[in-house]
Parts: C-alpha cells; structure tokens; sequence
C-alpha cells in the first residue's frame, strides 16, 4: 500500500502504523520531508491481517486513515 500525500513546507513528517488497541506497531517515515508531494511505501505486506490505524503528522497537523488489512 502506498500513502500519497503533500508538505506545504519543509516540515516534520511522521507516519505510525497502530494496531486496534492503540499498539505502534510500525513506524514508517519519520524525519523532515521538503515542500511538495511525498509517497510512501506503508510496509503493511509484513502485517497480519486485521485492523490498523495509520497516523499521518506533518508539522503540527495529524490525519488519521483506517486500515483493514485481509490476507
């Protein structure tokens, strides 16, 4: 699965992979990223399956995208 996104300025990006009880089970990216469209590879081929929460952080902003992973 691949996780396309854009920093709209030089900024910190982390992207943590969480199993349903809130366990980090993965940390993707984590580091400065410069401006304009990032993407990035979320390794859920190494999950089993099941249900994951992905965090996406830049700067002071979070989005958060659910994850069903069938195997």
């Amino acid at each position: 699965m691949t996780l396309t996104f854009d920093v709209e300025d030089r900024s910190f990006v982390q992207i943590t992979i969480y199993d349903i009880l809130g366990k980090e089970t993965n940390t993707v990216s984590s580091g400065y990223e410069e401006q304009g469209p990032q993407s990035v590879s979320l390794g859920t081929e190494s999950l089993p399956s099941g249900n994951y929460v992905c965090r996406v952080r830049v700067g002071d902003r979070a989005a958060y995208i659910n994850l069903v992973i069938k195997k």
